[in-house]
């Protein structure tokens, strides 16, 4: 099998750090500068490929990410005390995600899932500000035949597979669990 793992931390000390805030419109956002910010983080990925043969292979993937982003505009400013040292606004302390695939010359598999941590729409981290985790798994099955110098391949996927209702943006949930045909053609 080939083997991959990466992982790397850091430290960022960002002034004026400007984030996009949904408002009442999905379509209009306000900008909001912070002016300090602290963040600490780590990212962790993981790659396996097991070739069984020139036919056969699987591969598995993983992702993982811990980020403390932290409002340290200030501890004593009566605005901006509230919310010192707190989370900013749509930003979750632990995030990932994973794949996994199977090739094969009858009908490719995929399973994949998203992870995305609880957050907070505003500054303020207290429970009227709080947006619950949501886990988003999808699966999919290809096809692909050749024929001279043309190919077609065909993708069934099966979108937000458990149907899981969250909302990545305060107020507008997501789609339920839906159904996506692709059909592509090559010269």
């Amino acid at each position: 099998p080939q083997i991959s793992v990466i992982a790397d931390a850091y430290y960022n000390n960002v002034e004026n750090k400007i984030l996009a805030i949904p408002t009442k419109n999905i379509f209009e956002w306000s900008m909001q500068n912070i002016g300090k910010v602290d963040i600490y983080g780590a990212d962790f990925a993981f790659d396996v490929c097991f070739k069984v043969n020139t036919q056969y292979r699987f591969f598995v993937n993983a992702t993982y990410s811990l980020q403390k982003a932290l409002d340290v505009t200030s501890k004593t400013d009566p605005i901006y005390s509230k919310v010192y040292k707190h989370q900013i606004p749509y930003t979750p302390e632990h995030s990932g995600g994973g794949a996994f695939t199977f090739e094969n010359p009858y009908l490719d598999f995929s399973y994949s899932v998203i992870y995305s941590g609880s957050r907070y729409v505003l500054g303020q981290n207290i429970p009227e500000n709080y947006l619950k985790s949501y886990t988003d798994q999808s699966m999919s099955f290809v096809k692909e035949i050749k024929w001279g110098c043309c190919s077609l391949s065909g993708k069934f996927e099966i979108l937000n597979l458990f149907d899981e209702q969250y909302e990545i943006v305060r107020y507008f949930p997501m789609q339920g669990r839906s159904y996506r045909i692709t059909l592509l053609m090559r010269f």
